[in-house]
C-alpha cells in the first residue's frame, strides 16, 4: 500500500511539471523588460514580443525611444518641443535642471519653457532662443530687466553693474522689474535715474538746473545744504551753504528765509563779507546774513 501512495505521488508531480513546461509561457503575464545591448537600451513588451518605440510610461517615469526601439538620453527635439532625457537612466526630467552650466525649466510634461515663466512666486525670463535662464542685466522687448545669479528677476532699488558694464551704481525696477529712467518718486522723496538708468547723485546740472542728490542715498534736497562742514570750531561759513528751492533748484540771488535776507552767488554757495551785488555794496555776517 506504501508503495502504490509513493508511486502515485510521483507520477502526479511529473504530470505537473510537464504541463508546466508546456503550456506555462503562454499562461504567465509577463511586464515588459529592459535589455541592454552595445548599441543601448531597448524595452521589450513582452506581451506581444516586439521593442517597444515612441513615448513609454514604465515604473513611474517616461522615456523615449527611436524607431528602432533604442532609448534616447540628452537633449531631444519632438513634435517642435525640446525635452532632456537623463544621461544616465534616460528617464524624461522636469523641472529646474542644469546642463553646461546654464538652468532650463521643463513643466511637467518634460517640455522645455522659453520666455516668461513664474515658479515658486521667482519671475524668470528663459531666453526665446536656446531655453538658457537670464541672468544679470538683460533687454527685453526695449526694457531692461536684471536677474541674479539663480535667474530670478528683481524689483526695487539694486546695487548692481551698468548695462554696459561700467562700474557699480543704484538702480530702481518697477513692480514689473523694467528699469525706471528720469525722476521717480519713492517714498516720498525725488531721485533722478539717467538714461542708463544708474541713480545720480551729488551736485548735477538737469535741463539746465542745478540739482542736489545725496552722496549715499540719492536723494534730492531742498531747503538747506551745507556742503563743506563746520570750520573744526563749531562755526559754520556763508560759503559752506547752499539753497534748493521746494523744486530742488538751486537757488541764485537774494533769499529771504527765517526774517533775514542772504543771497547766493553765481555758483549757488552763500556770500559773506563785503560784497558788491548789481551796483550796490552790501555786508554780510560770517553766516551769510545780510547786515543792516
Amino acid at each position: 500500500m506504501g508503495l502504490h501512495k509513493k508511486l502515485f505521488r510521483t507520477i502526479l508531480l511529473f504530470g505537473l511539471s510537464f504541463s508546466f513546461l508546456l503550456f506555462g509561457s503562454t499562461s504567465i503575464t509577463h511586464a515588459d523588460s529592459w535589455w541592454n545591448y552595445p548599441s543601448g537600451w531597448y524595452l521589450w513588451n513582452d506581451s506581444n514580443h516586439s521593442w517597444k518605440s515612441g513615448w513609454q510610461y514604465n515604473d513611474g517615469n517616461w522615456y523615449l525611444l527611436n524607431d528602432s526601439g533604442q532609448m534616447q538620453t540628452g537633449w531631444r527635439e519632438v513634435n517642435g518641443s525640446w525635452y532632456y532625457m537623463s544621461q544616465v537612466n534616460g528617464h524624461m526630467l522636469t523641472g529646474w535642471q542644469r546642463d553646461d552650466r546654464s538652468w532650463y525649466y521643463f513643466n511637467n510634461s518634460g517640455q522645455m519653457q522659453t520666455g516668461w515663466i513664474e515658479v515658486d512666486g521667482w519671475w524668470y525670463y528663459m531666453n526665446p532662443a536656446n531655453g538658457i535662464a537670464s541672468t544679470f542685466w538683460q533687454e527685453i522687448d526695449n526694457s531692461w530687466y536684471f536677474f541674479n545669479y539663480k535667474g530670478q528677476m528683481y524689483t526695487g532699488w539694486v546695487d548692481a553693474y551698468t548695462p554696459a558694464y561700467s562700474g557699480a551704481e543704484w538702480y530702481l525696477l518697477n513692480n514689473s522689474g523694467r528699469m525706471e529712467t528720469g525722476w521717480q518718486m519713492v517714498d516720498g522723496s525725488w531721485y533722478y535715474l539717467r538714461s542708463d538708468g544708474s541713480m545720480d547723485r551729488g551736485f548735477c546740472w538737469i535741463d539746465n538746473v542745478r540739482y542736489f542728490f545725496d552722496y549715499t542715498s540719492g536723494r534730492m534736497y531742498t531747503g538747506w545744504y551745507n556742503f563743506a562742514g563746520d570750520s573744526g570750531n563749531g562755526r559754520y561759513f556763508a560759503n559752506n551753504w547752499y539753497y534748493f528751492d521746494a523744486n530742488g533748484h538751486q537757488h541764485n540771488g537774494w533769499i529771504s528765509y527765517g526774517g533775514n535776507w542772504y543771497y547766493s552767488g553765481q555758483n549757488g554757495f552763500l556770500l559773506g563779507g563785503t560784497q558788491y551785488i548789481d551796483g550796490k555794496w552790501y555786508t554780510f555776517s560770517d553766516d551769510g546774513k545780510l547786515l543792516q
